[in-house]
């Protein structure tokens, strides 16, 4: 049931995560919202490939982003 949630939750919010993490604020060319499975644990994973932005205030963007 989490698994189905967590594909859910990834086809609702990967457009809207690139109109506003990569269109809107800019923090990178390269914005992804990916799900992962690794050896079985599923989770989220964010992609943002950014020459201009530091990693603190892309985590504190994606944070904000996830709290919307």
């Amino acid at each position: 049931m989490l698994n189905v949630k967590l594909r859910l939750f990834v086809l609702i919010a990967k457009q809207p995560a690139f109109h506003q993490l990569r269109s809107v604020e800019q923090l990178g060319y390269i914005t992804a919202l990916l799900q992962r499975n690794d050896c079985g644990i599923r989770g989220l994973q964010f992609i943002i490939q950014s020459a201009m932005k530091g990693p603190g205030h892309i985590d504190l963007r994606v944070e904000e982003f996830l709290e919307f």
